[in-house]
């Protein structure tokens, strides 16, 4: 049977009451606390919520975050807001995508919630929770919502938090939603707030130093809305200020596990911008390093990484093969040592005699680019005079964007 949340009497006192909301308040404690009797009848199936009951349901909730926000004391409120958070759970957990998405408004409303500075931690916790499952069973149709955004900040100030103890759940519950960070829109201004919070938690040594904690970071690395440049200059500040005793050998493990993550994106996935981030994940990490592994299998590893290099040079997707070009430039330039000699020749073969001859434009002015950094180092810059005069004919190439 389909159940009300509100009764037929105190729907029409209702328009008796100048008081509407206040209204809306009592009978609403009185419902919930009846409707949460009847949870076990609702978690089996045996009693029905239609899609009448949701929208009394959501404008409900609605209603009651804007009569709290007006509020300076709301601690009486927490009943109210913990009945809801339990009922709404006991509706979507163990559901499937198709029977929760009709939830989706209700969960809309269920999160403004965690903004509200009066109401305690542990009911915004129990919010965040419910969310958490919400998001994992519908992970594919809200990663564009406040539910998404709302509950990784949520998470992510409690890691940040100086005045609190990290503790391991956060990590772990923010690592059953890792899907959502690699694949939210960092480049959307709503999230400037989130983007900032992902920089500050690796500032947070509990954080890192947690294994969980260090795949999330390398989750946020492979996401291609976020500049990896900014990333790598934030760890780049925190390892600078480690003292002698703190390990720094955690971001190795960030960028480890990245390049791990991002391997077979590079060999399997069809979409250029993931190719595109995957590929810059590679040359910045390059040379992976293992601490204590065996050199047969350190040298594996690194011939691993130099032949994905060569690959990406050569990808069908010219943004690809840009990234790859300036990648490399800078490997062959800062990293040069790690590289054996046939493949410091094949590079420079790649790149003079097929790369300066692409038909797309940039690639050719990345060529250019690319020698303008190796120019920098002399180590580098010794392979590249013998070849210059190879690239005389290129002098002359009058597209504008290599000129």
């Amino acid at each position: 049977m389909d159940v009300p949340l509100l009764s037929e009497q105190a729907v029409k006192k209702r328009k008796t009451i100048i008081d509407e909301q206040t209204l809306d308040i009592i009978e609403g404690i009185r419902e919930l606390r009846l409707f949460n009797k009847k949870l076990p009848d609702l978690i089996n199936g045996s009693i029905r919520i239609s899609e009448p009951v949701l929208t009394e349901l959501s404008l409900f909730l609605n209603r009651k975050y804007d009569y709290m926000v007006k509020q300076t004391n709301i601690g009486h409120d927490d009943e109210v807001i913990k009945s809801l958070a339990i009922l709404i759970n006991a509706l979507i957990d163990g559901k499937r995508l198709d029977e929760v998405y009709c939830y989706k408004l209700v969960m809309n409303n269920l999160v403004k919630f965690l903004s509200l500075t009066g109401l305690s931690d542990h009911i915004k916790d129990l919010i965040a929770s419910v969310c958490e499952t919400f998001l994992v069973i519908s992970m594919d149709f809200v990663i564009d919502s406040s539910i998404c955004t709302c509950t990784l900040k949520y998470l992510l100030y409690s890691i940040v938090d100086d005045t609190k103890i990290i503790h391991t759940e956060h990590v772990l519950r923010l690592w059953k939603i890792k899907n959502l960070i690699k694949d939210i829109d960092f480049t959307n201004n709503s999230d400037e707030e989130l983007k900032h919070l992902f920089f500050k938690v690796l500032v947070r040594p509990k954080f890192v130093d947690n294994e969980e904690g260090q795949m999330i970071v390398s989750y946020v690395l492979l996401n291609p809305t976020i500049s990896l440049k900014s990333m790598q200059t934030n760890i780049y500040k925190v390892v600078n200020m480690l003292s002698e005793s703190q390990d720094a050998s955690v971001f190795g493990e960030i960028y480890f596990n990245a390049w791990n993550l991002a391997e077979p994106t590079l060999r399997e996935s069809n979409i250029s911008h993931e190719r595109c981030n995957a590929a810059e994940v590679l040359c910045a990490s390059f040379p992976l390093m293992v601490p204590g592994e065996v050199r047969v299998v350190l040298s594996s590893l690194r011939e691993k990484q130099v032949r994905l290099m060569f690959d990406l040079l050569e990808d069908a997707c010219s943004n690809v093969r840009i990234i790859a070009l300036k990648g490399v430039c800078q490997c062959l330039t800062h990293r040069i040592d790690y590289f054996g000699d046939e493949h410091v020749t094949q590079f420079v073969e790649i790149i003079l005699q097929k790369l300066a001859y692409d038909k797309i434009p940039e690639v050719r002015a990345g060529v250019f680019n690319g020698m303008e950094t190796m120019t920098t180092k002399p180590q580098s810059a010794i392979i590249l005079i013998k070849e210059l005069a190879k690239m005389r004919q290129h002098m002359r190439d009058e597209n504008e964007k290599v000129l």
